[in-house]
């Protein structure tokens, strides 16, 4: 059996820019929050950009209908999955997984 899990951690971070192609989803709210209306699925293309004067990092995303924007940083969480796979193995063989 193989299953996937978002990282929590990694959806929870807050330091340390996304590269460029890292999925992430924009405008969400953090593991245990409740849930933000209006979030969508985006690809790093750009970034890390600080406008002069500024304490905001932006970032170039694509959106999932291929529109481009550019959003800050703090409303980017990243999608790391982490993969998990169990096997079980019996006497006889006949239900090895």
């Amino acid at each position: 059996m193989v299953w996937q899990r978002l990282a929590v951690s990694s959806w929870n971070k807050e330091e340390g820019p996304p590269r460029s192609g890292d999925e992430v989803t924009v405008k969400d709210e953090k593991a245990g929050e409740a849930r933000s209306a209006g979030s969508f699925w985006a690809r790093v293309t750009a970034g890390p950009e600080r406008a002069a004067g500024s304490a905001v990092d932006t970032y170039g995303a694509v959106d999932a209908a291929g529109a481009s924007q550019t959003v800050a940083g703090l409303q980017l969480r990243q999608q790391i999955f982490v993969y998990q796979v169990r096997a079980a193995a019996t006497g006889d063989k006949k239900y090895d997984r």
